[in-house]
């Protein structure tokens, strides 16, 4: 446009021109108003701040023993290198966060999978059994009640729903694995079965 049509304009686009721009400068505020909300949110129900400001943060240590660095700390890490996984970042904090713990379940099922597509199905069972003993050992011992807490805290449905889902999610893994331990038992207890029978 040459410099004087952006001059003069019809009132009627100027008019439109304001209107739109005060919607959008309305809109860009609604959504930092939004963005400020979750982040503090999230610092409430995840930063452990201080104490009565939100729920404990998500250390297994804190919720099973009310301290960080407790026993369930090491035995984390136990699983982890008995997997042959350590932290990349050592400065990363308690190794028993829920975001490391999932992480670390999550490459157990990464695992598996692997080792059912190459036909390995040793090692598949093999990482099903890892996969029960941290689930039955550490998850399940403190995940329902941390996620029902923070379901509980939380104001916002997103968090609420990410609570919920967490908590389902370690039920649903509980009943898999040992649904699939039962439908694929260990080499040789076929042969086992087979040798009692007359």
């Amino acid at each position: 446009r040459p410099p004087h049509e952006r001059l003069l304009v019809p009132e009627e686009d100027r008019l439109l021109a304001d209107h739109d721009g005060a919607g959008a400068a309305a809109e860009a505020h609604a959504a930092n108003g939004r963005r400020r909300c979750r982040a503090e949110g999230r610092l409430r129900l995840f930063g452990g701040v201080r104490e009565g400001y939100g729920p404990p943060p998500p250390f297994e240590s804190l919720y099973r023993e009310g301290r960080l660095f407790g026993e369930s700390t090491q035995s984390v890490i136990d699983h982890y290198r008995k997997s042959g996984y350590s932290l990349a970042y050592e400065e990363t904090g308690p190794e028993d966060h829920l975001g490391i713990e999932l992480k670390f379940l999550a490459l157990l099922c990464y695992r598996e999978r692997n080792a059912w597509i190459s036909g390995d199905p040793a090692g598949g069972r093999r990482c099903l059994e890892a996969e029960r003993a941290f689930i039955e050992e550490h998850l399940q011992s403190w995940v329902p009640a941390y996620c029902a807490g923070l379901e509980k805290e939380a104001s916002a449905s997103f968090y609420r729903a990410v609570a919920k889902l967490t908590a389902e999610s370690i039920a649903f893994d509980v009943r898999q694995v040992a649904g699939m331990l039962e439908t694929f038992p260990p080499a040789g207890a076929e042969e086992d079965k087979r040798g009692d029978q007359p």
